[in-house]
This record gives C-alpha cells, sequence and structure tokens, in this order.
C-alpha cells in the first residue's frame, strides 16, 4: 500500500469518531451554552481537522473546520457575543456537508489501517521525538522525514515527554502547540522542563496557526524555530540539520614536507592533537603523487633541503593547475626577513619562524585553512546546492578513476536528471524548482557516503562518484534513493507535488576512461527516460559478435 492510500486510510478510519464528537459537541453547546468545555474541545477537533485534511488535499474539509476554529478560537475573547447558533449550526452543517460529500475519502473506509503501522519505520541515524496527538499528521510527517536520515518516535501524549527523554535523548523534539490540555499545551510542557532542570534538547514547534501569541509562547519556551503545517519538509530538514549538525566538517588536511622526519614528526603531533589530518613528506621528487593522493587544505614546507629548496618546490607546485591555490606556508629557521620575503613571492602564502609554539602554529594553520576552504567553495561548488560544480566533478571523476585503476578497485559513474522537470517550474514556478533540486542535493548527501561524491552536472542533472563501487551494488543504493525522492512531497503555495527521478549507471573496469564511464551513463540515462522515466538503468558494454555467437 502506498503512502497516499495508508494515509487515506488512516484518516478514514477516525472518520466516523470526528462526525460522531462534531455532533456531540453541537448539541452540548446549544443545551450548555458557550460556557460549556465542549466549546474548547470542539476548538481543538477543528483544530486538528485543518491540518489532517490539508495535509491529504481534502481542501473542502480543510476550509470548513478553519471557518469553525475560527469562529470559536479562544483568543477571541468576544465570540459569544457575535455568533449566534443559527450561525454556528450551519458552519457546522457546512463540515458534516463537506466531510459526507467527499467521495473519495468514503472510498477508503474499507482499508483500514492501524495506528501501530506508524511504528514500522526503518532505523536511521539521528534519533527525533515527534509529539503529536493527530495521528493523520504525524504519519505524514515520519515518512517524510526519515527519508532524509533520522529516525523519529512519535508520542502522543504529552505527560511521556520528561520519561521518554530520560529513557533516550533524542537529537530534536518536535512539538506541537495545541493538545487537549490546552491550546498552548506544547510551549508550557516544554517552558516547565526547562524551567525545572537540565533540559538542553532543542525543540521545534509545529501549528496549523501564525498567530503572534502561540508565536511567542513557542520563542519563551526556548523553541529554536516555528512551522506552519502543512510543513515544508525541506524547510524543516534545514534547520534538523543545523540544530543537530548533520553536516560535519571534513578535519584539516596538512602535507608537511621536511626533510628532517623528526621535526616533521613533532609539529604533525602538534596539528593531530587538534583533531587535524596529517601528512609527511621527505622526498620532495614525490610531491605531486602524494599530493593528489592525499588532497591537502594546506602545505607546511621548510625552506631548505637536500634536493630541492622550498622555493623550487612552490613554484612547481603553483605550476600545477589543481594546486594552484592552496596555501603554501614556509616552516624555516631562517630569520632573515628579505629572504622570507623572497621566498613569499616565490609561491608561497606566509612565513613562521621556527621555532614556533604549539598554539601558534595551529592557529596560523586553521586560519588559512577557513578562508582557503570558504575561497575554494565558491569555485569549486554550485550556488544553489552546494554541491561540487561541473567541472570540479569531471576532476574528481579522472582523480578517482586513477585511484580506481592504482588500486584495482571497481568505481560506478551515475547521471540522474528530474523527470519532467520544466513542467514543475512551469505549473509551480522557478522558486518550486529550486526547492526541488536542493531537496534532491540534500536527499543524495544523506543517503550517500562521505566518500562518495556528488555534483550538480548542470540544470536538473546530477553526478556521483561512487569510489570501491560495482555498478550491481550502485543500482540498489540509487533505486534506494528514487523509491525515497519519489515519497517526498513538495509544497507550493498550498499545492502539493512529487517528482521523480531517471538515473544511468556506468562502472569501471567495463568502461575504462573518465569519457567513456561518462558517455555510457548518459546512454544508460536516455534507455531510462525512453523506457518510461522513474528507473535506474545499469548499462555494460556489448559483446563482441563472436562471443554473442558462441552463446
Amino acid at each position: 500500500m502506498s503512502t497516499d492510500q495508508t494515509l487515506n486510510s488512516l484518516f478514514a478510519e477516525h472518520l466516523p469518531d470526528i462526525i460522531k464528537n462534531i455532533q456531540f459537541y453541537k448539541e452540548t453547546i446549544f443545551s450548555q451554552g458557550w460556557d460549556s468545555p465542549a466549546v474548547a474541545d470542539l476548538y481543538h477537533l477543528t483544530h486538528k481537522l485543518v491540518g489532517s485534511s490539508g495535509v491529504l488535499g481534502y481542501q473542502q474539509i480543510s476550509l470548513a473546520a478553519k471557518v469553525i476554529e475560527e469562529k470559536i478560537d479562544p483568543e477571541n475573547g468576544q465570540f459569544s457575543e457575535t455568533l449566534t447558533k443559527e450561525a454556528f449550526e450551519g458552519y457546522i452543517n457546512a463540515l458534516l456537508e463537506a466531510i459526507q460529500t467527499d467521495q473519495s475519502v468514503l472510498r477508503e473506509l474499507n482499508k483500514p489501517v492501524s495506528k501501530s503501522q506508524m511504528g514500522n519505520v526503518e532505523r536511521a541515524s539521528k534519533l527525533i521525538y515527534l509529539f503529536e496527538d493527530d495521528a493523520i499528521q504525524a504519519f505524514d510527517l515520519v515518512g517524510q522525514i526519515e527519508n532524509y536520515g533520522y529516525r523519529v518516535k512519535v508520542f502522543d501524549n504529552l505527560d511521556l515527554v520528561e520519561e521518554v527523554v530520560r529513557q533516550r535523548k533524542p537529537a530534536a523534539i518536535l512539538m506541537g502547540i495545541d493538545f487537549p490540555e490546552g491550546r498552548m499545551a506544547g510551549p508550557n510542557k516544554v517552558a516547565d522542563l526547562r524551567a525545572r532542570g537540565d533540559f538542553r534538547i532543542p525543540v521545534i514547534f509545529l501549528s496549523t496557526s501564525d498567530h503572534f501569541s502561540l508565536r511567542l509562547s513557542a520563542v519563551r519556551a526556548g523553541g529554536q524555530a516555528y512551522f506552519i503545517k502543512p510543513v515544508d519538509i525541506i524547510s524543516l530538514i534545514d534547520v534538523l540539520d543545523r540544530l543537530t549538525h548533520s553536516d560535519q566538517e571534513e578535519p584539516y588536511r596538512i602535507l608537511l614536507i621536511e626533510d628532517s622526519k623528526f621535526q616533521a614528526v613533532y609539529y604533525a603531533q602538534i596539528l593531530e592533537n587538534e583533531g587535524m589530518k596529517t601528512m609527511i613528506c621527505t622526498q620532495p621528487a614525490k610531491v605531486l603523487d602524494i599530493m593528489s593522493e592525499f588532497n591537502p587544505d594546506l602545505i607546511l614546507l621548510d625552506m631548505y633541503m637536500p634536493d630541492c629548496s622550498g622555493m623550487e618546490l612552490a613554484n612547481l607546485v603553483r605550476q600545477v593547475e589543481r594546486f594552484v591555490s592552496i596555501p603554501i606556508v614556509y616552516l624555516s629557521a631562517e630569520q632573515d626577513i628579505d629572504i622570507q620575503l623572497r621566498a613569499m613571492s616565490h609561491g608561497g602564502d606566509d612565513f613562521l619562524s621556527k621555532p614556533i609554539k604549539p598554539d601558534h602554529l595551529f592557529a596560523a594553520v586553521k586560519t588559512r585553512i577557513i578562508r582557503y576552504r570558504k575561497l575554494r567553495s565558491f569555485m569549486l561548488r554550485d550556488g544553489l546546492t552546494g554541491l561540487l560544480n561541473h567541472t570540479t566533478i569531471n576532476e574528481y571523476l579522472e582523480q578517482e578513476l586513477a585511484r580506481a585503476q592504482r588500486q584495482k578497485t571497481p568505481l560506478s559513474f551515475v547521471m540522474i536528471d528530474l523527470d519532467l522537470f520544466k513542467q514543475v517550474n512551469d505549473t509551480y514556478g522557478h522558486p518550486a524548482g529550486d526547492r526541488v533540486l536542493k531537496s534532491l542535493s540534500r536527499l543524495l548527501k544523506q543517503r550517500l557516503r562521505r566518500a562518495d561524491v556528488v555534483g550538480r552536472y548542470g540544470g536538473e542533472e546530477f553526478a556521483l562518484i561512487l569510489p570501491d563501487t560495482p555498478g550491481d551494488n550502485a543500482r540498489y543504493v540509487l533505486e534506494d534513493i528514487r523509491r525515497r525522492f519519489n515519497k517526498i512531497t513538495h509544497l507550493a503555495g498550498d499545492q502539493f507535488f512529487s517528482v521523480s527521478f531517471s538515473a544511468g549507471i556506468a562502472s569501471y573496469p567495463e568502461y575504462a576512461t573518465a569519457n567513456d564511464l561518462k558517455e555510457a551513463a548518459d546512454q544508460a540515462l536516455y534507455q531510462s527516460k525512453h523506457a518510461g522515466r522513474d528507473r535506474v538503468t545499469l548499462i555494460k558494454p556489448a559483446l563482441p559478435e563472436i562471443y554473442k555467437a558462441e552463446k
């Protein structure tokens, strides 16, 4: 059963009770008046119904429920003086009629889904607690969020917050605003926990209302974000990633070129104690090969070495286009300022004098690497998605293919293209199209390994390099990502839509050069498109005629 069918079934399962409760609250209010507790109960029910029906696209139900919610809003203290019983009954009847006449909902009544199915989700890397008493919206959020590498556990009872947090602390909490205990029960619970103890878990509040008082209560409770339902999933994932530090920075990588092994090890140890990665080179003739393999963020270079001076080596490195922007810092006992300045004019960026204090060395290296990585990201990455750009992905393919050939390991190259993307831009607008591109880029980064290389090849095309991965394994991974992307719901205004992609895969050693891999993957992508889109094709070289005849 698809996600949409499951949500419809879950909604339909609750409809008989919803109808019965609406009628009961109406009769109770008629008999007891506006001071009846049934007013708050009806407000809470319609508040939930606005979100549930909105998620599933039942706009008539959502709009009819929204009218009642706004008319009896507790914030509107004067509603009882202006809302006549005749008008109130009209609003109730309009809501019941919207429910009864929506045949698309009623057809699902024979497909009951147990609430327990909400727990049947794949284990993911980061644990999120969702406190939401609306089963429909909870189920939808779980399905959306878990596509991005999170594991979500749902609770519908605020009294459980302390207990479950004490048992296992989550990376973040998604908290509804409105519960049966009160219109601001969610923020009140969080504020109480923060006031009584060491409660430092990031909390994101979710609500169907944009009312200032609700936003203020969320801020006062220490909420880090506030989202209006139906939730824009990509924006929510952006916030979750930021709050839970999903994008951990790669350790800084320093290449030390020094003829004294003892001094090189000493300085390497200082930097490694600060979490950096180092590589030592005592033979200048091997520098270019080591740089290609190690890909350093910075070079620490001795001025005086037996076979090659530091200035000569810096000039040599700068003549290789790939390495022209890597910071080169001389680390030498040379004290003559004129010589230091002349050295920096030969490809160097700075000069550090030996001996140097460990904290000074660390600070100097860190500052230059931060600046280098920021400038490099502007040159190498696509501005919208943050992925590697077309030129850079081609350079990485050459590097990774050379490594695969040296190590005799497989490698797969993947081309991805969003299906009918022009229609997305034409129908929903370019901002919505941009969010789809960012959604796929984020999903790719979440579901692939750190060693995998992800790039935006141009327009709606993406390219992946999967080291140490045979073609069949790559196809399995891409099929999983394709299925997950299909389940993601994109939001444009009040419209929901989904997008699919097609992919083509070519692998080394079946294809031996970078050009062969790119052409074959592009051909495989064409086959996926030609076969109806929304599929993954692994291409293999055709057998020579002689082998075909033998088979």
